[in-house]
Order: structure tokens, then C-alpha cells, then sequence
């Protein structure tokens, strides 16, 4: 027999349920890959005003859930209301230190974001091709808002240190080549079959008059002006209030009251009983050498090397496949969508990692992907693929 929730489980559903709605609001682009597309023809707006309207918004939710019992709710909403409560802790957290001010790095960013929500968004009717020319056109003051954060991040000296940011540049200038016809961002037009030839008109015009230009002035910012002025040192404590950011970041990471030096140490200690086991057991291998000739060896040699990129993601596929098989020897209950397994995109890989992982959306209708890097072959070893596969992938 179901027990009847209690006015405070009903009351926390709602918050949390307008909480998540009020997010997909305010990060449309986020909306778009979780597969909610009311707000397709909009993106963020990232303004300092936005983001301080934000805080506002977060201590709304954090004074509405401290009038909650937490004994009068279930025992699943009693977890349930820690980890909201924790999150909406941590976002408040975020933005006092003013994380907002650092957008961009080679992993993340409009460089990486806006190409994949352009894939993602669908194009089967009009509304569907006015809404990426709304977003198109709304692009501009996007940008200018994106510089506009980060030299006031400059100013107060809380920037992206240099290593991390001085590939975005070309990651963005590798999607805009001097035809805009042959970008990632005309794909769209160029598969259409169904799009009337004046919105294709106003989709060129724009992409060409107003988008391009202003992607180009992010990159012209940061070659110029942001990457030449940004810290060299790469640790968080550089910046103002860097060590307690750095708690706040090593909280939301771990979850546990550890300090830095005691993660520190955890790692130290990790790393020496690891290579002592290195050390120990590489001779099973068959290897005829010292230990240094064999990491040596693992770099250099050819046959642990992938022959090219179409060897690469065979491989990587097969083994999702052999896995796939294993699953129901372990897992009772299976996910129903399946994943693909793709290409790092181009302008993307040579700062990117070996693989990566994006999720499905919550409609049950894109399958997760498993991007796998097939650029600088020599670095991308085989005898890493099964074990990234079998962490990024499946299980």
C-alpha cells in the first residue's frame, strides 16, 4: 500500500520541479540538449546582471526549502532534499566566486557548446529553421557579452590560466572557414529539403553578415587581448580567493570534508603503490628490458599504434559491441537507448582528450554518444582503447 505524501514532499516536489524549469529558462541551449525544445529560438543571457539575478533566484529556493520538515518527508525525499539543497548551496557558491567570469577553456565553451546544440536542435518545419535563425541573429550580443565578462576578468585578475585557453582560439577559427557555406553551421541549409527560399535567404545573410563575424571577434579578443593578459600559473589559488574557491571546487568534486593536502596525499600515495605494482608485473608481458625501456617502448613502438583513423574506430566499435554482449551476465535491468560510438569533431580534437562521453537526452529519443579522438594517431595507443571504452561507454 502507497503512503499518501506529506504536504512537505508535495511542497519539495514543487520546488523542484520549478527550480528545474526556471533552469531550463534561463540556459536554453542547455534545454535544447536535454531534448526540451520550448526554447530553441533563444540563448542564455550571460550578463554579470544575469548571473547576480541568478543568486537572487537560488536564495529564493534555499529560504523556501528551509520552511520544509525534513522528518515529516519520505525516506527518499529526505535524500532527495539534501542533494537539492546541496546544489542550490553550490551554485549560489559558484557565483560569489565569480566562476562566471572564467567562460572558456579548451574543453568547454561556446566554441564546443553552440556546434553541438546547432546539431542537436531539429529542422523538420519552418518554426524549426526560424528558431535557429532566431538564434543565429541573437548570437552578436552573445558574444559581446562573453568578451564583456572576460575583461572584467582581466581586470580583477580572475582569468583562465594561459595552457588552458590558448587553443580556443583556433577551435574556434577552425569553424569558420572563408566560405561560410562550408561550415558546420550552414549544415543545416544544406540538408534541408523542405526550407522556402526566403528563410534560406535571411539563415545566409545572417550567417555571413552578423554570426560569423561576431564568432570571429570572440577569437580576435582572445588572441589579442585576453590569452597575452591571462595567468600563466595554472592553480586555482591564483586567482583572488583561489584557495577557498579551490575547497569549494574540491567539495562539489568529491562530496567528502578532505582538505587539498589530504587529496594531495591520497594521490601521492596512490601513484607510488601503483608503480611499485608497474614495476613489479610489466615482465608478464613478455618484455625483455628495464622498466624504462619499456614505457619506452609503449611510446614508440608502431604496433601500438593505430594504422589510421578508420582502424581506430573499428576497434573502438568492436569492442562496444563484444561489450554489449557481456552486459546481461552482470546487470539485471538495461538502459533501452542504445549509444553510438563517433569522431571527436575536427576543430574540437586536437585539444580534446583520447574519448569522451555525451549522455542521451531526457526524451528517450538521441542515444548517447561515445566520441572517440582518431587526430595525432601516435598519441591515441590501442592498448588504452578497451579499457576507455569500457569507462566512457559501457558498462
Amino acid at each position: 500500500m502507497n503512503k499518501t505524501l506529506s504536504l512537505d514532499d508535495q511542497k519539495l516536489t514543487s520546488i523542484i520541479d520549478a527550480d528545474w524549469d526556471y533552469f531550463m529558462e534561463k540556459y536554453p541551449e542547455f534545454a535544447t540538449m536535454m531534448g526540451d525544445n520550448t526554447y530553441n529560438d533563444k540563448l542564455a543571457d550571460i550578463s554579470e546582471e544575469a548571473f547576480l539575478e541568478k543568486k537572487d533566484h537560488h536564495n529564493k529556493t534555499l529560504n523556501e526549502l528551509e520552511k520544509i520538515n525534513h522528518d515529516n518527508l519520505s525516506e527518499d525525499n529526505k535524500l532527495n532534499y539534501l542533494l537539492f539543497k546541496e546544489r542550490v548551496l553550490n551554485e549560489i557558491r559558484e557565483i560569489d566566486f565569480k566562476g562566471y567570469l572564467m567562460p572558456l577553456n579548451q574543453m568547454m565553451g561556446v566554441q564546443e557548446e553552440f556546434s553541438r546544440v546547432v546539431e542537436l536542435m531539429p529542422y523538420k518545419k519552418e518554426s524549426d529553421y526560424k528558431n535557429y535563425l532566431s538564434r543565429l541573429k541573437a548570437f552578436p550580443k552573445y558574444a559581446n557579452q562573453l568578451i564583456e565578462l572576460m575583461r572584467k576578468g582581466l581586470s580583477l585578475g580572475v582569468t583562465t590560466p594561459r595552457p588552458a585557453i590558448i587553443k580556443v582560439v583556433d577551435q574556434i577559427r577552425d569553424q569558420l572557414p572563408a566560405d561560410y557555406k562550408e561550415s558546420v553551421y550552414y549544415i543545416p541549409v544544406k540538408n534541408s529539403t523542405n526550407l522556402n527560399e526566403s528563410l534560406k535567404k535571411e539563415i545566409e545573410t545572417v550567417l555571413e553578415n552578423d554570426f560569423f563575424p561576431a564568432f570571429r571577434r570572440i577569437a580576435d579578443f582572445l588572441e589579442i587581448e585576453y590569452v597575452p593578459n591571462t595567468r600563466l600559473k595554472e592553480g586555482l589559488s591564483e586567482v583572488p580567493n583561489g584557495k577557498a574557491y579551490y575547497d569549494h571546487k574540491l567539495r562539489t568534486s568529491t562530496t567528502t570534508d578532505l582538505t587539498a593536502q589530504e587529496v594531495h596525499d591520497i594521490g601521492l600515495s596512490e601513484v607510488a603503490r601503483i608503480l611499485k605494482e608497474l614495476q613489479n608485473s610489466y615482465k608478464n608481458t613478455g618484455f625483455e628490458g628495464s622498466y624504462e625501456e619499456f614505457l619506452k617502448d609503449l611510446k614508440v613502438n608502431t604496433q601500438h599504434h593505430f594504422a589510421s583513423p578508420k582502424e581506430l574506430m573499428m576497434t573502438y566499435r568492436d569492442i562496444a559491441k563484444r561489450a554489449d554482449k557481456e552486459l546481461p551476465r552482470f546487470f539485471k535491468v538495461l538502459p533501452r537507448l542504445p549509444y553510438g560510438v563517433e569522431e571527436i569533431p575536427h576543430h574540437q580534437a586536437p585539444s580534446y582528450p583520447t574519448a569522451y562521453y555525451l549522455p542521451p537526452d531526457l526524451t528517450m529519443t538521441r542515444a548517447g554518444i561515445f566520441y572517440a579522438n582518431t587526430s595525432e594517431l601516435t598519441t591515441r595507443p590501442n592498448y588504452e582503447a578497451e579499457e576507455l571504452t569500457l569507462h566512457e561507454a559501457v558498462p
